[in-house]
């Protein structure tokens, strides 16, 4: 073959071009490129430098024509790689730290709960001694209710007895007086 090819695989092909393998395996197909297979059952492909350098600048004009961003080259994608690992440790950590506030949260919430329902419990018996209360108060005020109407039968029964006592002494000295007048 001419100095102006090489021999690439279908991963480096998409690589160059910024295409995924699939693609790369359909431009191969497509242009006709030469297959030669390798030894380990893999296959690599005579490019001529020329048209692969034309196809690039169509692939870059089409992705800027139609505002797409290229696909990352290798070295690109293991930058990508490293920091998307980056990324996911950060978001892990995260996820623990959060784990950790969850726990201290059930712990608090649990804890409240706990008062809660000794509050409650205590609440229970609170009422039930003003139940208690409550009916002693009322019999009492019944018990005074009673007090006030004795009190003023009592003192109905006083003055019926202060006009009795009345009528005794003027039917004492009316008698008195016929006593001694006779």
């Amino acid at each position: 073959m001419p100095s102006d090819f090489k021999l690439m695989t279908y991963a480096e092909i998409a690589d160059s071009l910024g295409i995924n393998a699939e693609s790369a395996r359909n431009l191969v197909r497509r242009k006709g490129w030469r297959r030669h297979d390798c030894e380990g059952g893999f296959s690599r492909i005579w490019v001529s430098a020329s048209e692969l350098a034309e196809h690039s600048k169509r692939v870059v004009r089409y992705r800027d024509l139609n505002g797409l961003a290229p696909v990352p080259s290798t070295t690109d994608r293991k930058r990508i790689v490293a920091a998307m690992e980056e990324h996911v440790a950060s978001l892990r950590a995260e996820i623990g730290r959060l784990s950790e506030m969850l726990a201290e949260q059930r712990a608090e919430h649990e804890q409240e709960r706990r008062k809660s329902t000794d509050l409650a419990s205590e609440l229970g018996a609170v009422r039930y001694i003003l139940a208690e209360i409550t009916a002693e108060r009322d019999a009492e005020r019944a018990l005074a209710r009673q007090v006030e109407a004795l009190n003023a039968v009592l003192a109905v029964e006083r003055k019926h007895a202060a006009e009795l006592r009345e009528d005794r002494n003027r039917w004492r000295e009316a008698a008195a007086g016929r006593a001694t007048m006779g």
